[in-house]
């Protein structure tokens, strides 16, 4: 590598969050999982965390998250065996 890269870690408001996998929302936002808490993060593109949402039930570990083309997100709710669904809404 020729150019240099600067590293900046942008803290998650919830303590043992365990984020995992980001995606690019439909509505520009980072969304990831956070596996340690139950909950699903969303960022501004500033790296501001704008938004926590719990996953309703206990320990589901979320893991995964896709954005599909009609503005939903779909994840992965692995340690409940499911699949959950996020609708952003403005």
């Amino acid at each position: 590598m020729t150019k240099a890269a600067e590293i900046v870690l942008h803290p998650i408001p919830s303590a043992d969050s365990k984020p995992y996998i980001i995606v690019l929302g439909p509505d520009r936002h980072l969304w990831f999982c956070e596996s340690g808490t139950s909950k699903i993060g969303r960022m501004a593109p500033d790296g501001r965390v704008i938004g926590e949402y719990t996953i309703p039930g206990e320990n589901c570990g979320a893991r995964a998250i896709i954005a599909i083309p009609d503005g939903r997100l779909f994840f992965s709710a692995h340690d409940a065996g499911a699949i959950g669904e996020v609708i952003p809404r403005a």
